[in-house]
């Protein structure tokens, strides 16, 4: 037996019930009525144990409303079936699935009888918002009896039924009370009257009762199964298949602005990071250069060499500290090896080991002067020797295997170490060069180069990151340093030749003497860093042109800096029209939330596991949401290297964190915000 003694409901001075009782047996259908507004949804929520008014609440002797929330749930859960008014249902979710989930949570029963019965068997595989109010009705009531409950409570079952389906749900309400079952139904419908063994009339805040005999039958009840949230993962599944398109074009489009958020986050402290870490390392000195670019492939083509007079000026410059020639030969060796093929040979203890043309390899030579430290620029002395080359290691390599590999990857590793360690004091190499001299007359002006060869010892190799790739198609440009007081030496021996030569190929043309080559570049140094940028301003105001690799540093610094807010701030914006944007989808969804935590609420299921159910939906969306915005990011920043910036960006771990926390924080954090209201 069910009872509700010393009912006390109230509003401020609004008395609903006062001192009222209220009882409910087995083997009988107990109908409420009254009149609309006359207390019948209040006595409903008090007999599904909602925590309204003041009352007792006993079932078989049992002080039912003494239980914490959780073991009234748990007695709801064992004992209850409930149907009320506006059914709750999960929009995602198939009314085969909706069967499926009610009968995972008990021991199962054979319901084909009640489907042929209520005659739903034509929506199975229909969605709720697919279903007429009656078709609801229905269901709703198939989903209550699914566990066999001991208590049934109906709110006006028959309200959107025809006469047809209303005797149907009698019949089937009166034969399932006669079974030994309690089952109580608040309506209005006059038609249900004469159809309860118990009928309560509610006028002027009593409980009038018709009362019939009745006999009571011992039932037996349900078993509870035992599940975990993690069983409930297969209709989360199911939920997010229902409209698919809808929630993956949502999934993409946070993808794209989390995505572009992570980027403009990280990019510019990546490739800011990367810049200052290369000044750390990269040549603090300048070049100096006048009339004529340093990039300028054409050096005898307007270009002017720096006098001895105007080498005084700059080295008064304020904060100069050194200053020194800077003699670079650009694809001298291809210039000259239009006449002749060019040859490299490598000895050993005066011994012919590898002879290799030039070819289709190109290579730069330079000048490095002995007075001056270049390790700084990554040349690096290997070997005991006070005199000789500088040469790239990948060059030497392929001068002594005669093997080219198309990139450092198949590079063998092995014997490219093999081949290196044979190298020792006693190895020489004997190569062309050019040495420039520069003529001018009042008609004739031109850069020459006097061919010759050379053949010293390796002094130390080019040891720094490789940033060229070696291939078979004219793209290598090693490159090969030698003293700058041996093309001084050699310049001398020839220089007396030169004239007699010129004038022979120009004739008359050329009738002053031949003037002393002087560089066209001469590198300087600063005092300090700090006043790189106000020396260079200087020697600009003086008419020349300054490169370094330092200064191009700081000032990739900067236009990073400022893409950087360029590509935060659209980030930004789409960021917060995203955001906006999905916060004012996940609200309209509020009612679908409240219904998939009033379904399992109305089964017995504590409103907090509901919401931590719920909670599982919200991760896998997280989840596909984070790879999908990893996989947007990965797109972005190959997009970004191949097109626009074209080189490598750091790539941290907080990259991938912050893109997966964002993720959560959006799919979980926000909805689990919107339901953490629902009162339980």
């Amino acid at each position: 037996m069910l009872e509700l003694k010393n009912i006390h409901v109230g509003y401020g001075k609004h008395i609903i019930y006062e001192d009222a009782y209220f009882c409910a047996h087995h083997n009988e259908l107990t109908l409420v009525m009254g009149k609309s507004g006359s207390g019948k949804s209040t006595l409903h929520q008090l007999v599904t144990l909602h925590n309204i008014g003041k009352y007792d609440y006993y079932y078989d002797n049992e002080n039912i409303g003494q239980l914490s929330y959780k073991q009234k749930q748990e007695f709801i859960n064992k004992k209850m079936g409930i149907v009320n008014q506006i059914p709750a249902f999960i929009d995602d979710l198939t009314i085969k699935d909706h069967i499926a989930l009610c009968q995972s949570l008990w021991d199962g029963y054979d319901i084909d009888e009640y489907i042929q019965r209520l005659e739903i068997q034509h929506v199975l595989n229909e969605y709720p918002q697919q279903l007429s109010g009656g078709e609801k009705i229905r269901i709703s009531i198939l989903l209550a009896m699914i566990h066999q409950p001991e208590i049934l409570v109906f709110d006006e079952p028959t309200a959107s039924l025809d006469k047809h389906h209303s005797q149907l749900i009698i019949e089937l309400l009166k034969e399932y009370a006669h079974q030994g079952h309690i089952v109580i139904v608040f309506t209005h419908d006059k038609l249900m009257k004469c159809e309860g063994d118990v009928v309560y009339f509610i006028e002027d805040k009593i409980l009038n009762c018709v009362y019939q005999d009745h006999q009571v039958k011992k039932i037996s009840s349900s078993k509870l199964t035992k599940k975990t949230t993690q069983h409930y993962l297969q209709y989360i599944y199911k939920m997010f298949n229902h409209k698919k398109i809808l929630k993956v074009c949502m999934i993409v489009f946070m993808a794209i602005a989390i995505g572009l958020s992570c980027f403009s986050v990280f990019y510019g402290n990546s490739v800011i990071y990367k810049y200052q870490n290369e000044l750390k390392t990269v040549n603090k000195a300048g070049v100096i250069s006048k009339n004529t670019d340093f990039f300028d492939d054409t050096l005898y083509n307007n270009s002017s060499p720096i006098a001895k007079e105007e080498l005084k000026n700059l080295e008064n410059i304020k904060h100069i500290n050194k200053i020194w020639p800077y003699i670079m030969c650009h694809d001298g060796c291809n210039i000259i090896s239009d006449n002749i093929i060019n040859q490299f040979r490598v000895f050993q203890n005066q011994k012919l080991i590898a002879v290799r043309e030039k070819g289709e390899i190109q290579y730069n030579l330079g000048t490095y002067n002995e007075e001056y430290d270049y390790s700084q620029k990554r040349l690096t002395s290997t070997f005991d020797v006070d005199e000789g080359i500088y040469i790239d290691q990948y060059f030497l390599y392929y001068l002594i295997t005669g093997e080219i590999m198309e990139s450092i990857v198949d590079l063998d590793q092995m014997k490219f170490q093999e081949v290196m360690s044979s190298i020792n004091t006693d190895t020489e190499i004997e190569f062309p060069i050019g040495i420039p001299y520069y003529v001018e007359s009042q008609e004739y002006r031109e850069l020459y180069f006097k061919q010759t060869t050379i053949r010293m010892k390796i002094k130390g190799m080019y040891s720094g990151p490789l940033d060229f790739k070696f291939c078979k198609e004219f793209s290598v440009n090693p490159d090969i340093f030698y003293p700058l007081s041996v093309e001084k030496e050699y310049r001398e021996k020839i220089s007396q030749g030169l004239l007699p030569a010129i004038k022979e190929s120009h004739g008359e043309i050329i009738k002053e003497p031949v003037i002393p080559f002087y560089p066209i570049y001469y590198q300087f140094s600063v005092d300090d860093n700090a006043t790189f940028s106000e020396v260079k301003e200087e020697i600009e105001a003086l008419g020349y042109r300054v490169y370094s690799e330092y200064y191009d540093k700081e000032v990739q610094v900067l236009v990073a800096k400022d893409m950087n807010k360029g590509v935060t701030m659209i980030s930004a914006l789409i960021m917060c029209v995203a955001l906006m944007l999905f916060f004012g989808i996940k609200y309209n969804q509020k009612k679908e939330y409240q219904d998939f935590i009033r379904f399992f609420t109305n089964r017995g299921i504590t409103s907090q596991k509901a919401k931590k159910i719920l909670g599982y939906y919200f991760i896998y969306e997280a989840i596909l949401c984070s790879v999908a915005s990893l996989l947007t990011m990965g797109i972005i920043i190959y997009i970004f290297m191949r097109f626009i910036y074209q080189e490598f960006i750091f790539i941290h771990l907080s990259f991938f964190l912050f893109c997966i926390i964002l993720s959560f924080i959006i799919e979980v954090g926000i909805p689990l915000l919107i339901v953490r209201g629902e009162k339980e």
